[in-house]
């Protein structure tokens, strides 16, 4: 089977694609709310360690 120039710079392109998406960090966002219930002290927990 013999690849064309064409499906070879596609192959290329997909695999540099791939390989530079992989070393991109990826982060979640999430919002925690910790709010106090008439004005007395409220302790949360949030595990802030990012992992």
């Amino acid at each position: 089977m013999m690849i064309t120039r064409l499906n070879q710079l596609t192959l290329i392109a997909g695999i540099s694609l791939g390989l530079i998406l992989q070393t991109i960090p990826v982060s979640a966002q999430q919002n925690v709310t910790c709010e106090s219930y008439k004005y007395r002290y409220q302790f949360c927990r949030v595990n802030t360690r990012g992992g």
